[in-house]
């Protein structure tokens, strides 16, 4: 009975897990589809701008999308795409990118 209820436990969070990952892509990709403006399956520098023109965090300061440009631009290509868009901004490297551009 034990083995069971186990099992049944381990798909319960098995499904839910998967749930979340999936709600979590969708939303990703509706905001991909907000702020690539032109279409083209890239986001530019200029459109990350446009989008966050406006906004603020949770905190309510202003968005700085130049570094959050930087900072999902892992490939350091001037572009960010959908799967760039869906992971972990790397803030350390984004700082780093910006005091090199200034130079």
């Amino acid at each position: 009975m034990r083995i069971v209820k186990f099992t049944l436990l381990l798909c319960a969070l098995c499904f839910i897990t998967t749930a979340v990952a999936q709600d979590k892509e969708a939303k990703t990709k509706k905001k991909f589809g907000w702020i690539d403006t032109n279409k083209d399956n890239a986001i530019d520098l200029a459109e990350m701008i446009a989008f966050y023109k406006d906004k603020t965090n949770k905190k309510g300061n202003k968005i700085d999308a130049e570094l959050l440009f930087l900072g999902l631009d892992a490939d350091a290509n001037n572009s960010i795409t959908l799967k760039e868009l869906g992971q972990k901004v790397n803030w350390k490297a984004a700082k780093e990118k910006r005091k090199a551009n200034n130079k």
